[in-house]
C-alpha cells in the first residue's frame, strides 16, 4: 500500500504543478516594463493576455483594479489616476502568477513620430560629447520602437523591447529631438517624462495613416484593395537583394573609369554641361542613378602652383573619386560627409589645371548639395569658386535601372497598422511630430493628408483632441537668386494648415537648417521650440511659446501692409530703415522681385519694391532656402514663412 499511495501523491502533485503552469499564461503587453513612464492625472489602463476566465488583479501606488479575461484571453484594467511621482511597483497577479514592474514613474508621456529628421540620434547633433555626457536625467524614460511595416494591423510589438532610463550609455541612439524637449519639459515642469519614439526616415504621410483615413482619399483605394495579398516581408527581402546586387555591378558597368576620363589630356567632345552645386536628377534623364563624371578647368599663377591647395567640394551624394591632372587626390564612399582634399605642390601645374569628380549616385538624390560657396579651390592667396558650369559625361549609359525599394513610401498605411495601432491605449500626454520632406512633391495635397492624419491618430486613440505638435520643415537647399516656386514652400504652408485643428502647434525651424544636409545637426532649438509652444499653450506656463504670424494683408499706394499674430512678443526692431530679408512682391502679372520689407510696429511691416508700382500680393521665405533671416520676435523665435495670395502653386494638380 506504501508504494501506491506514494504514487498518488506524487500524481497529485504533478497534476497540481501541471495545472498551476497552465494557468500561468499571464502576458503584460510590452509597453509594460521595468523603468517606465505612466500617464498622471488619467485613468491608466493595464492590459494583456491570459487564459480565458482567469481573474485578474493589478496594484500601483495603493490602487488597485480586477477583471476576468475574457474568451478571446484578452484582459484590460484601468486604474484610477495618479499624480506626477514616484518611482512605484506595477503589481499583476493571478491566484498563482505575481508579474512586478519596477522603477515605475507617474508623469506625461509623449509620443516622438515622423521620418528621419525625428529618427535622427543624439549622436549626430552639435556639441555631441557634451550632450551625451549630460544625458544623465533620472526623470526622462525613453522606449524604441523599431521598424515595423505591416499589412495586418497589430497589436503587440516584441518582446524583447523596454523602457530605458536616460543616460549616457542608453540615449546616443535615441531621437536627439525627442531628448531635448522632453529634456527641457521636466527642467521647466520637474515633472516625470516619457518618450516614446516611433519614427522611420524617408516616410511619407500615408504610411502613418490607417486605412479608414485613407478610404477618404479615393486615389489610394486601388493600392488600398490590394495590400493585405501583398507578401510585404518577403517583397522587401527580394528587393534588398536586388538592389545590393545592382550596387555591386555599378563599377563594372562604368566606361569612365575604363577609358581614363580622369586623364587632362582626355578630350570631352561629347560631354555636356551642368551647375554644380546641383543633383543628377534636375537632369530629367531616363536613369539617374549610376555614375557621373564631372570636369572642371581652373588656372593657378605660378607662385599658387609652388604651394600646396585646398579643394572643397562640400557635401557629396553619395560617393566620389576625385582627380586633379590625372592624379586621384581624394575618395570618400559615404554621403552626407564634406569632401576637402589637400593637393601637394608636385600634382599642380601654373596655368590650368583639371579637376575631375567621379561621382556615384546609389539611388534617391545624387550630386554635390553644397552652397555654391561651398565648393572652391583655397591656395595661398585666394580663393577660386568652382561653382558654375561643369562638363558631365555619363559612366553608366547602359546601367539597368536600379530596383524598386519595397519600403513604406510605396504603401499608405503600413506603419500605422505597424507602430502606431500596438501603442494604443497607452496613455498619453501628446504627440510631437517631424515628418514632409518625404511628401514634398505633392505638397499641397499634405494640407488636406496631415490634418487628417491628426484627426485619425485621436480617433484612434480614444483620449479626446489631445496635443498634437510638429516642426515646419527648415531652410534646405541651395538659396536661388531670384524668387521661384519651391515645393518646401507650399510644404511648409500645408503644415500650417494643420494649425485650424485644436490644441496643435508648429516649431519654426526655417533659420536653423543646413545648405548642404538634410538632417541639420542643430536639434537643440528644435527641442526647444516644440517645447516652448507646449509650455505656452498645454501647460499654460508665462513664456513665449512661438514667433510672428501672418494674419492679414492691406494693399496701400504702391505697398502692401501685413499684419501678424505677434503671440505675446513685438516683432524685433531692426537697424534705422534695414529691410527684413526673404520677402518677395508680386503684381496682378505674378512674378515675384525681391522686396523691401520694413517694420512699422510691434505687428506690422510694410512691403514694397520700386520694380512693382501696383503690388497685389507678398511671400515671405518662399523658397527652399530663403538664406540668412532677420524676422524675429523679441525673444528670438523667428516668423513663419507664408504667403498672402491664393494663385495656384506647382503641386495644386
Amino acid at each position: 500500500m506504501k508504494p501506491i499511495r506514494i504514487f498518488l501523491v506524487v500524481s497529485t502533485f504533478l497534476m497540481l504543478l501541471s495545472c498551476k503552469k497552465e494557468s500561468s499564461f499571464l502576458k503584460v503587453h510590452q509597453l509594460f516594463t521595468d523603468n517606465m513612464v505612466l500617464q498622471r492625472q488619467v485613468g491608466i489602463p493595464v492590459w494583456g493576455k491570459a487564459m480565458p476566465g482567469t481573474k485578474i488583479k493589478v496594484g500601483l501606488n495603493g490602487a488597485s483594479s480586477e477583471t476576468i479575461t475574457k474568451k478571446d484571453s484578452s484582459w484590460t484594467v484601468k486604474l484610477s489616476p495618479q499624480k506626477a511621482g514616484g518611482p512605484y511597483e506595477l503589481a499583476v497577479k493571478t491566484d498563482d502568477t505575481l508579474l512586478t514592474f519596477k522603477n515605475v514613474l507617474i508623469g506625461d508621456v509623449w509620443v516622438c513620430s515622423g521620418q528621419s529628421n525625428m529618427e535622427w540620434p543624439l549622436e549626430n547633433v552639435l556639441n555631441v560629447t557634451e550632450e551625451v555626457k549630460s544625458s544623465d536625467l533620472k526623470n526622462i524614460r525613453v522606449f524604441d520602437v523599431p521598424h515595423i511595416i505591416s499589412n495586418q494591423l497589430k497589436t503587440q510589438l516584441p518582446d524583447s523591447l523596454k523602457w530605458n532610463v536616460c543616460s549616457p550609455e542608453t540615449m546616443a541612439k535615441f531621437s536627439a529631438v525627442g531628448y531635448f524637449y522632453g529634456k527641457y519639459l521636466t527642467e521647466q515642469l520637474n515633472v516625470p517624462i516619457g518618450l516614446i519614439s516611433s519614427n522611420w526616415g524617408g516616410t511619407n504621410v500615408e504610411a502613418w495613416m490607417s486605412e479608414a483615413a485613407m478610404r477618404k482619399f479615393p486615389r489610394h483605394g486601388q493600392i488600398l484593395d490590394k495590400l493585405q495579398e501583398l507578401p510585404l516581408s518577403k517583397m522587401r527581402k527580394d528587393s534588398a537583394l536586388a538592389i545590393e546586387k545592382w550596387l555591386r555591378k555599378v563599377d563594372s558597368f562604368d566606361v569612365g573609369m575604363a577609358k581614363e576620363w580622369y586623364k587632362p589630356n582626355q578630350h570631352w567632345a561629347d560631354s555636356q554641361s551642368m551647375v554644380l552645386p546641383g543633383i543628377v536628377e534636375s537632369l530629367n534623364i531616363k536613369n539617374d542613378n549610376g555614375i557621373f563624371w564631372f570636369k572642371k578647368v581652373f588656372r593657378l599663377t605660378k607662385e599658387e602652383s609652388e604651394n600646396k591647395i585646398d579643394i572643397s567640394l562640400g557635401m557629396v551624394d553619395d560617393e566620389d573619386i576625385t582627380f586633379l591632372n590625372g592624379n586621384k587626390i581624394g575618395e570618400i564612399f559615404q554621403s552626407n560627409i564634406p569632401r576637402s582634399y589637400t593637393v601637394q605642390k608636385q600634382d599642380l601645374i601654373e596655368g590650368e589645371n583639371v579637376l575631375v569628380v567621379r561621382l556615384k549616385d546609389k539611388g534617391w538624390r545624387g550630386g554635390i548639395r553644397s552652397s555654391p560657396e561651398s565648393i572652391y579651390v583655397k591656395t595661398v592667396n585666394r580663393s577660386i569658386p568652382l561653382y558654375g558650369k561643369w562638363d558631365l559625361k555619363y559612366g553608366t549609359p547602359e546601367l539597368p535601372l536600379i530596383p524598386k525599394d519595397i519600403s513604406p513610401n510605396n504603401y499608405p498605411t503600413t506603419l500605422f497598422k505597424g507602430m502606431i495601432n500596438p501603442l494604443m491605449p497607452y496613455k498619453i500626454k501628446g504627440v510631437i511630430w517631424y515628418q514632409g520632406e518625404s511628401n514634398a512633391n505633392r505638397a499641397f495635397e499634405y494640407g488636406t493628408l496631415f490634418p487628417e492624419m491628426i484627426k485619425d491618430w485621436r480617433k484612434h486613440w480614444g483620449s479626446g483632441e489631445f496635443p498634437f505638435y510638429f516642426v515646419q520643415l527648415a531652410n534646405y537647399m541651395s538659396k536661388k537668386p531670384q524668387p521661384s516656386e519651391s515645393n518646401w514652400a507650399e510644404l511648409r504652408e500645408s503644415q500650417v494648415k494643420a494649425l485650424a485643428l485644436k490644441n496643435t502647434g508648429m516649431a519654426v525651424t526655417i533659420d536653423i537648417g543646413e545648405t548642404d544636409n538634410i538632417h541639420p545637426k542643430n536639434k537643440q532649438d528644435v527641442g526647444k521650440r516644440l517645447a516652448v509652444n507646449v509650455l505656452k499653450n498645454v501647460y499654460k506656463k508665462n513664456v513665449v511659446g512661438a514667433g510672428p504670424m501672418y494674419k492679414d494683408y492691406k494693399i496701400l499706394e504702391g505697398k502692401i501692409k501685413i499684419s501678424f499674430a505677434t503671440n505675446g512678443s513685438p516683432i524685433q526692431k531692426t537697424a534705422l530703415n534695414e529691410s527684413l530679408n526673404a520677402f518677395q512682391i508680386a503684381g496682378a502679372n505674378q512674378k515675384f522681385v525681391w522686396a523691401n520689407a520694413i517694420v512699422t510696429s510691434d505687428s506690422t511691416v510694410i512691403v514694397s519694391s520700386p520694380k512693382v508700382k501696383h503690388p497685389k500680393a507678398v511671400r515671405y521665405a518662399w523658397s527652399d532656402n530663403p538664406g540668412e533671416i532677420n524676422f524675429y520676435n523679441s525673444e528670438g523665435l523667428p516668423a513663419s514663412p507664408f504667403r498672402t495670395d491664393y494663385w495656384k502653386v506647382s503641386t495644386q494638380k
